[in-house]
């Protein structure tokens, strides 16, 4: 599987959003220090608001 923003392979650990996009550690991680906003921030591919404390989820099966 490959990361949705690198679109490099997610390796060691991925991340899913509620809305379904996968994402790696390290591309989740840097969109999350850019956003502004404390509580949540947006999908990158599809804009849903993401909360920092209850949505995202890691996986490490990939």
């Amino acid at each position: 599987m490959e990361c949705q923003i690198c679109v490099e392979n997610l390796g060691d650990r991925a991340y899913s959003l509620p809305c379904g996009h996968i994402y790696c550690r390290a591309c989740i991680s840097g969109f999350q220090q850019r956003n502004t906003r404390v509580e949540y921030f947006e999908c990158p591919c599809c804009r849903s608001s993401v909360w920092f404390s209850k949505h995202l989820r890691a996986f490490d099966d990939y």
